[in-house]
This record gives C-alpha cells, sequence and structure tokens, in this order.
C-alpha cells in the first residue's frame, strides 16, 4: 500500500507519520537525494523479509519529471511487498496525486486558521493576536510560530519598502499591503529584531523565560 502525507502543516504530519511507523521492525527512509532507480531496486532485492517492514519516501516530487517518470513503476511494485509511505512538505494537487495510482490512502495536514488569523493580527490588536496566539500554542509547539512569524515579519518589511519586489499571490499581496499600511516601519524593524534575538537565545540556551512566555510578551 502507498500512504501520503502531504499539506503545510509539516509538525503535526510528521508526527503522524512519526506515530504509524511505531508498529513496523524496520524502516528504511530515503531523502530526496537519495531517491533513485538504483536504490529503489537494491531495497526490492532485499525483500527477504517483508513482514512488518516499510520504507519513507521524502519530498519524491521534488524530482524530476524525467526522474518521475523512472521511479514510479518501482515504487508501485515495491508497494504491493511493502508499506511506502511518501512525505510531502506541500500540499500535492490532484494531477500530482493520481501519478501515484488508485490504491493510495492519503492525508492532507492543514496549518490551523488560529495560527494564520495571529500572523494577519501582528501589529494590528494585540488583544486578537494574543488570543490566536495562546490558541494555536494548544496544537503546535512555540518554534513552528517563531518560524512563520520571522517569514511574516520579513514580508511586511519588504511590504514596507519594496512592494513591488513582493513575490505573492495577488490576494496575498494585498492583505500584506493593508497589514503594513498603519504601521511605521521602525515598528515593525523592532518587533523583527526582537523576535530574532528570542529565537536566538533559545537555540543558544540563553532564554531565561520560557519561548512561549517570551512570545506572549512580546505580542502584547
Amino acid at each position: 500500500m502507498i500512504y501520503l502525507f502531504h499539506g503545510d502543516d509539516n509538525y503535526q504530519s510528521r508526527q503522524k507519520l512519526f506515530s504509524v511507523l511505531k508498529k513496523y521492525h524496520q524502516v528504511d527512509s530515503l531523502s530526496d537525494s537519495e531517491i533513485d532507480p538504483e536504490s529503489l531496486v537494491r531495497l526490492t532485492s532485499g525483500l527477504f523479509n517483508t513482514a512488518n517492514r516499510a520504507i519513507v519516501l521524502n519530498q519524491l516530487f521534488s524530482l524530476s519529471q524525467v526522474k518521475l517518470k523512472k521511479i514510479l513503476p518501482l515504487i508501485k511494485e515495491l508497494s504491493q511487498e511493502i508499506d511506502v509511505f511518501i512525505w510531502e512538505a506541500k500540499r500535492l494537487p490532484p494531477a500530482k496525486i493520481n501519478l501515484l495510482g488508485p490504491k493510495i490512502k492519503t492525508q492532507l495536514f492543514r496549518l490551523p486558521p488560529n495560527l494564520f488569523k495571529f500572523l494577519d493580527n501582528i501589529g494590528q490588536n494585540s488583544r486578537t493576536c494574543l488570543n490566536f496566539l495562546e490558541k494555536t500554542f494548544k496544537t503546535h509547539p512555540p518554534e513552528l510560530i517563531i518560524y512563520l512569524a520571522e517569514k511574516r515579519l520579513r514580508e511586511m518589511l519588504l511590504a514596507k519598502t519594496a512592494p513591488n519586489q513582493l513575490q505573492l499571490a495577488g490576494w496575498r499581496r494585498s492583505k500584506l499591503l493593508s497589514q503594513v499600511k498603519k504601521l511605521a516601519l521602525e515598528e515593525i524593524r523592532e518587533i523583527y529584531l526582537e523576535l530574532i534575538e528570542i529565537d536566538w537565545k533559545n537555540k543558544t540556551g540563553q532564554l531565561g523565560n520560557s519561548l512561549e512566555n517570551e512570545l506572549i510578551n512580546l505580542f502584547i
């Protein structure tokens, strides 16, 4: 059987994948740079015991169309003997999913609305921003939140200084420009620099407070 885990909520998809893989006695994992016909043939030729065995292919669809054309038939053949798990960091369109054949089980993982509402309220209503931040803490680690908040603030800085350079879909660009409209450049820069400092102290073990509390204090 082929199992597909995809979507932009990489944290939840990884957690689910690791949980499922615990039932297998042997798990082989290949990164996108390791996936090639030779590797799959080698795995296939070594199937002396297929009981409780699985293989994980990470970012399979980041490969070129030429490579995929050679690899997909091998994956389908391999899935007749053992369970094949495909993990993708983004949501795959139906056309790509269909390439895996009809016998496939998929799980789509989307980032929660609360997280996007928190990001959209940075620099806006602090009470609303904090409310969605605290709700997001209940389902996702603060490390993921700080990563996405840094990304959003970089986009906000660009929207304020060079909006023509924003490489975003039209609706996202308009939404971002609206978010920064009433904010001064210095305000955005200050939040961004404080966030980077919190992130650095956390990664180097110099954060005196919990990461959750530091983020709450920053966005109050």
